[in-house]
């Protein structure tokens, strides 16, 4: 258990330094909304995280609950706002790449946070780390989905002639 205890801190950390830096990436013009959704994603992610890593040691994983169900809402929120939003000089790539995220992110909820909150006080430590592997293993798509987003956002920058922070006028990193 004292190994997924060290993991789970640094895939979180892995996480959040992804998102951080596609979030700034998603930083372009006076339009903060893509960085903000993942921004706040990175951050209701951690506070589950932080919950965890907190009750882990007396197996109280009800404690989850109101963490899962906040980060779902965010989630449910977000993809609705998503959708909503009108294609504004070429964003549509964009959109769909974030819906892509926010998707991916409810279905790790549905199969792998939620079953943390299955957990009781009598669940022994390897039920407690296949429970771990399996949002681990869930996890591995985010990195993907995170490039999706960080090339809609070239692309969108491209459409509209700005030029990103760390990039030529090309899109390319400097």
């Amino acid at each position: 258990m004292h190994q997924a205890i060290r993991l789970l801190p640094l895939c979180l950390l892995l996480f959040a330094v992804n998102t951080k830096t596609s979030a700034q990436n998603l930083s372009f013009g006076s339009d903060k909304t893509f960085s903000g959704i993942i921004d706040s994603l990175e951050l209701k992610v951690q506070n589950w995280a932080n919950k965890f890593i907190e009750v882990n040691s007396e197996k109280e994983f009800g404690q989850l609950v109101p963490f899962r169900k906040d980060l779902e809402h965010f989630i449910d929120t977000n993809i609705t706002r998503v959708l909503l939003i009108k294609d504004q000089v070429h964003s549509q790539l964009l959109c769909i790449a974030v819906l892509n995220l926010l998707i991916y992110e409810k279905s790790m909820i549905s199969k792998g946070y939620i079953l943390f909150e299955k957990l009781t006080t009598n669940s022994t430590n390897e039920q407690i780390n296949a429970a771990f592997k399996n949002l681990e293993r869930l996890s591995e798509g985010e990195s993907a989905l995170m490039i999706k987003i960080a090339d809609a956002q070239k692309q969108f920058a491209q459409s509209n002639q700005i030029i990103l922070t760390g990039t030529d006028s090309t899109g390319t990193n400097k």
